[in-house]
């Protein structure tokens, strides 16, 4: 069983406890701290997690999105410290 370090609700799981059971909801709110599809029991959420963990496409995809969110970040902390620096910005080139 692997769940993902430092994920807390409240004091000791709180949310998560008050929503145990064998419901819907008693299902979902189990698989939040889990990053392992197999230690879940929502389904969709099991399809998902699978996907974009142990298929191709699905990897794929999960690193495009990684590196377009670390570029931005790269882009948002250049444009912070050039104002902080006083550097005039110019328009981006399209």
């Amino acid at each position: 069983m692997q769940r993902l370090k430092g994920f807390r609700l409240l004091d000791d799981d709180f949310l998560i406890k008050c929503f145990e059971g064998d419901t819907s909801i008693g299902k979902l709110m189990h698989d939040f701290p889990y990053t392992d599809a197999a230690d879940m029991f929502y389904g969709t959420l099991v399809d998902r997690v699978s996907f974009f963990k142990e298929s191709k496409e699905g990897i794929e995809i999960m690193c495009r999105a990684m590196e377009d969110m670390r570029n931005q970040t790269l882009k948002e902390g250049a444009i912070n410290s050039a104002k902080r620096i006083n550097i005039p910005l110019k328009p981006a080139k399209k």
